[in-house]
């Protein structure tokens, strides 16, 4: 029975394989053919055996199991203990190193912040304070100011355990996109005599 669709990009046609997991098609594979008939063939060689002698090898089953787990691993459905197993096998075979994994007892990260910038709430500021070293309450109302101004935008829903590097390298980005703003314009103005110095010069 035939489980791929064919359809054309440019001069070849494509394969794509119906997952009978999930019943859903999986990404496209270039047959490197021009004609349907040809590029149906090296599909169903494939299918059959994972060989074929225009493309070379291609498994069928592999990437069949490759996206049922994907598809899972994008689900609503999956737990934090699934994920614990697969991290394990990955683990065990020493594909993976280490992983940090999400806690249901983690708390929002603004809501983190929030505490972290309170003088009165704050164990960051208590330790300081039990240690003899200063910060004033001005201090704290400022940086909670710059997490209600700024990272508050970027990061609404997240717990403290999802912040990854990739999200602080966004937000740097924005920050320095907002400094741009004031210091392309000082710049010009500087050039343009309106003004006797940069400010933002170096």
């Amino acid at each position: 029975m035939r489980h791929f669709s064919l359809y054309k990009r440019g001069k070849y046609y494509y394969c794509q394989f119906r997952n009978p997991v999930t019943g859903k098609y999986m990404s496209g594979r270039s047959t490197r053919q021009t004609t349907r008939d040809m590029a149906a063939a090296v599909a169903a060689t494939w299918q059959q055996t994972g060989e074929s002698e225009d493309t070379g090898s291609f498994n069928v089953e592999h990437r069949i199991a490759l996206d049922t787990i994907l598809t899972f691993a994008r689900s609503e459905h999956i737990t934090s203990d699934d994920v614990a197993s697969l991290v394990k096998v990955l683990q065990d075979r020493s594909l993976l190193a280490s992983a940090s994994l999400t806690s249901d007892d983690a708390p929002p990260f603004m809501d983190f912040l929030a505490e972290f910038w309170d003088y009165e709430r704050s164990p960051y500021i208590r330790e300081k304070l039990a240690h003899n070293q200063s910060i004033t309450r001005r201090t704290c109302y400022d940086r909670g100011l710059a997490i209600k101004n700024y990272w508050k935008k970027l990061f609404p829903q997240k717990r403290l355990d999802e912040v990854t590097k990739k999200d602080l390298r966004a937000f740097a980005l924005t920050v320095n996109q907002i400094m741009a703003a004031g210091t392309i314009a000082l710049r010009w103005a500087y050039e343009n005599d309106l003004i006797p110095s940069n400010p933002a010069d170096g």
